[in-house]
């Protein structure tokens, strides 16, 4: 892997990891550890591109999670111009993305 290939991802981890601090309003976990962030991608020196997903295709906080995404990304990243998000349905949503801790923590099997 070249050096600017490292570099772009460990940017696109760090981003990632900018994520963290927001939480899902219902159940109130991080989208991050919800497995709810499908893909971080810096584009160029003025954009990053975010795919998400909700628990559920109907779930009505999907407009509040894009301005939470949008909002804290812009405020950490000045040099990003550009913060684009987009709802993602494939795959569908599944218990199984979310961390290993986070399923314990909810009661689910591992």
């Amino acid at each position: 892997m070249e050096e600017t290939e490292k570099d772009k991802k460990a940017l696109e981890d760090k981003i990632f990891h900018q994520l963290d601090e927001i939480y899902d309003p219902e159940i109130m976990a991080p989208i991050t550890q919800l497995g709810l962030i499908y893909r971080v991608e810096v584009k160029d020196e003025t954009t990053i591109e975010v795919d998400f997903t909700l628990t559920y295709p109907g779930c009505p906080w999907g407009p509040d999670l894009e301005r939470m995404i949008q909002g804290r990304l812009r405020k950490l990243n000045p040099w990003a111009e550009k913060v684009r998000t987009m709802q993602v349905y494939d795959p569908p949503w599944q218990i199984n993305f979310a961390s290993e801790e986070l399923r314990v923590a909810m009661g689910y099997p591992i």
